[in-house]
């Protein structure tokens, strides 16, 4: 798939599928992409049916463009739970079941596609075919998300780029620790190989235990402000370390690399 893009360009790797590489320098808060939808799921569940329906809608075309992106299936039944538990509702279980024949299924699908690339928009998800083709790394230098105001899904380089390097997302919560990032991002299929999950969390000199005390304080730091933000911003204000806290908070993001809206909502 070809896109004519003056930032990037969409690169073959060796054992990774594709990725987007940088064309020239990019400097932070530049737009690199504004997509359409290729396929909306309005609503959040995501099963099958739903899936399908919208899969249905699509031209021919279209749909041998939905059938090239990348599928997290084939993955080992025994790295995943083998039951259900008699508590989960219906439609969940069927949700949880659909998903699961999916991710360890032989051929590609059309929810092992959905469940891999989707992003979310609005109270569902789509599937934006360019925006797909970036990478996930923790310490990611450019962001996504939904723009309601023009319609499409937008990607901003949020740390300077410099000519050939690698643009790519973070398909997690920033401030989520290792353990919880892994987990999220074996439903994709893979296990991340950056910095702040290769290194050794234990040594004080490496950045992957720089980036696991920042990500820890900041999750301290968001339980303890996230209910006297908003609507009670005024009564926060009230209290005497409220403002510290959010300054320490602005300022491990920015240490983290995290330009997102977290930043801007801090």
């Amino acid at each position: 798939m070809r896109l004519a893009n003056e930032y990037y360009e969409i690169r073959a790797i060796e054992g990774k599928g594709y990725g987007c590489f940088s064309l020239k320098p990019i400097k932070r808060g530049t737009r690199i992409l504004a997509e359409d939808p290729l396929l909306i799921v309005p609503v959040a569940h995501y099963l099958q049916s739903d899936i399908q329906k919208a899969f249905d809608r699509l031209s021919p075309e279209q749909q041998r463009l939905y059938f090239t992106l990348h599928s997290g299936h084939g993955q080992d039944p025994k790295n995943w739970p083998s039951r259900i538990h008699e508590s989960v509702d219906p439609l969940e279980r069927q949700r949880i079941q659909e998903q699961h024949n999916a991710r360890v299924g032989t051929e590609p699908s059309l929810i092992s596609i959905f469940q891999t690339n989707c992003m979310e928009m609005n109270k569902g998800a789509a599937i934006f075919p360019h925006a797909a083709r970036f990478n996930h790394c923790c310490n990611p230098n450019a962001c996504f998300t939904w723009n309601e105001a023009i319609g499409k899904e937008t990607i901003h380089v949020m740390n300077d780029v410099s000519a050939g390097e690698h643009i790519t997302l973070s398909y997690c919560d920033m401030i989520h620790d290792k353990i919880l990032r892994s987990w999220e991002l074996k439903h994709y299929g893979f296990a991340c190989d950056c910095r702040a999950c290769i290194g050794d969390e234990d040594d004080e000199s490496t950045f992957a235990h720089q980036s696991a005390e920042r990500r820890f304080r900041l999750q301290e730091l968001e339980r303890e402000t996230r209910g006297l933000r908003g609507t009670k911003l005024e009564e926060g204000a009230e209290r005497d370390d409220f403002v510290k806290k959010l300054l320490e908070m602005a300022a491990l993001h920015q240490k983290e690399g995290d330009f997102t809206a977290r930043l801007a909502n801090v």
